[in-house]
């Protein structure tokens, strides 16, 4: 499966250098948001991620959206 924009965007806020992190990081985050399209995101992510194997992760390009200096408005 592979991830949709949104989903990458998500999951670069987390730490990613373990695909067992950035999934344990996102179940804790889940029950916190309240944006429900937010939460789809966040839960489609993870099943995604939970399909994935370790060499799939660290093979996939993440790269957030936007320079660390830009703000989005």
């Amino acid at each position: 499966m592979r991830l949709t924009p949104n989903e990458r965007a998500l999951i670069c806020i987390y730490d990613t250098s373990s695909r067992n992190k950035v999934i344990s990081d996102i179940q804790k985050a889940i029950p916190h948001i309240e944006n429900a399209e937010l939460a789809k995101i966040a839960e489609s992510a993870v099943i995604k991620l939970l399909c994935m194997t370790n060499e799939e992760f660290a093979a996939t390009e993440l790269i957030p959206p936007f320079g660390g200096d830009e703000v989005e408005k």
